[in-house]
């Protein structure tokens, strides 16, 4: 009995070249980036009513509004946290129930990601100078993985500023 068992191969196969793979070599890990953090945007202190996306302002495709009133002293007022979807963007704005007597009275809004912050001096309209009763801040970016508060304050003729309102975060 022949021990010698081959492989059966036609005459075609056995002129033909005999095809050999080579072993992959073992995988080796590749390092992945981490990202860093991104701590500045195209919308960070924009003015609302002026910036762009799709060919409006972020005021005009304003998405949400949360309100809180406060009372300052028998001075009144409303804060707004205004919100642009389109924008991906927030602000504040403040409305005096009647004109500033004195001094001033102020908006911020807050990343609170990063601490980045804009008054209604910074991209806004400025802020409530006397017989004024309004102001909007610059914009902060307020992504999906952002929040944002905002803050009204009126500074009084001694110097000292009072924050009396809070909305936030968001």
């Amino acid at each position: 009995m022949n021990k010698n068992v081959g492989i059966a191969r036609s005459a075609a196969q056995v002129n033909a070249p005999l095809l050999v793979r080579a072993s992959r070599p073992p995988a080796t890990a590749t390092a992945v980036p981490t990202a860093t953090p991104q701590t500045s945007f195209a919308v960070d202190g924009q003015n609302p009513t002026t910036y762009t996306v799709g060919g409006k302002t972020c005021a005009a495709t304003q998405s949400n509004s949360t309100a809180q009133s406060f009372n300052l002293g028998g001075l009144t007022g409303t804060l707004y946290f205004q919100f642009s979807f389109t924008c991906h963007a927030a602000w504040a704005k403040v409305i005096f129930s009647k004109p500033v007597p004195h001094n001033y009275g102020d908006a911020s809004i807050v990343r609170n990601n990063d601490g980045r912050s804009y008054t209604c001096n910074g991209g806004g309209n400025l802020e409530v100078a006397p017989g004024q009763t309004s102001c909007y801040t610059g914009m902060v970016y307020d992504g999906p993985a952002q929040t944002a508060s905002a803050y009204a304050s009126f500074t009084f003729s001694n110097g000292q500023t009072d924050v009396s309102s809070e909305l936030g975060p968001y």
